[in-house]
């Protein structure tokens, strides 16, 4: 993944969407400054560094929100990656920034997501959509077929604008009888096609490797949602380095601990193996310990011992 070179010295805080007033990235950090250990590693988790990937992402779901509002066959995406890459991330990202909103007359929802935590039924993916839109219940007799235009009603009256479904590899079973390799997608595949081409909204699927092998296999998934964003896990490269950089600028502490320094970024690679959850982690917990010492930068006992106390 690269680093946007324009954004080299620049981040976004964590979620900082208040529609009243809209803080500098450097007000925010500055903020950070004063918090406590904890808190300064809380920033560290939930700050953005714009990769190029994330752009793009960013990019194209903005995109299809806004082809939603005239198109028939918006379209949609695939997000690809393994465990701890961005997946997710991206998703939270647009939960919060076009967050749910109540009045008292109706629900505004312009982002309906939702996580697959096992292969679900074909009801089940419907009720689950509904119960994500705030339906505090759904009746179990009701049946798929007079669910579905339930949903399709709450979707318009919502003014959904998108649907983002994470853990989408949960499409393909992984044992049992419902396994079907000429077929991966099956009645479950078949009715998130239905639902699609009736209520007219993109999709963005998220979900390890294995996603990519049903829409490599089903062209009606892949003529759908065309669009394929593939996250890797960094290589020890100079684009891992202007990442580590970068990073360095937006931690909140007075001093740059020099972790795109050569020595440094290999050191850091090592022990996170380029994997982006692992690397905010590892760094949240190296600032938490170069606070709690009162230093200005983290240093080189910092490093060690979070690498020690989290056993990495």
């Amino acid at each position: 993944m690269d680093v946007i070179e324009r954004e080299r010295t620049l981040f976004e805080p964590p979620f900082v969407f208040n529609k009243e007033v809209k803080k500098s990235p450097h007000e925010v950090r500055m903020e950070a400054l004063a918090g406590s250990p904890f808190e300064r590693a809380k920033y560290v988790e939930a700050m953005l560094i714009r990769t190029a990937e994330f752009e793009q992402a960013e990019a194209t779901i903005e995109s299809l929100m806004q082809r939603s509002e005239a198109l028939s066959c918006p379209g949609g995406l695939c997000i690809i990656g393994d465990g701890g890459t961005g997946k997710s991330f991206i998703s939270e990202y647009f939960i919060k920034r076009y967050p749910i909103e109540e009045t008292a007359l109706r629900t505004f929802c312009p982002v309906l997501a939702m996580e697959f935590f096992a292969t679900p039924t074909p009801r089940q993916l419907v009720a689950d959509l509904l119960t994500a839109l705030g339906y505090r219940s759904v009746r179990d007799d009701i049946p798929l077929k007079k669910l579905t235009p339930i949903l399709l009603k709450a979707l318009i009256e919502c003014s959904v604008k998108i649907i983002m479904i994470d853990e989408a590899h949960h499409f393909i079973p992984s044992s049992g009888s419902r396994r079907n390799k000429e077929r991966l997608g099956g009645e479950l595949g078949d009715v998130a096609k239905n639902l699609y081409d009736k209520c007219k909204l993109p999709f963005v699927w998220s979900g390890r490797p294995s996603l990519g092998d049903l829409f490599d296999a089903d062209k009606q998934f892949k003529s759908r949602w065309p669009g394929t964003i593939r996250l890797t896990e960094y290589k020890y490269d100079d684009t891992w380095k202007v990442l580590l950089d970068v990073i360095d600028e937006a931690l909140p502490m007075e001093q740059k601990s020099g972790l795109g320094e050569a020595a440094r970024a290999g050191c850091i690679h090592q022990i996170t193996h380029g994997n982006f959850r692992i690397l905010k982690s590892y760094l949240s917990e190296c600032v938490r310990l170069a606070c709690a010492d009162g230093r200005q930068l983290i240093t080189s006992d910092n490093f060690e011992r979070a690498r020690y106390v989290m056993s990495l």
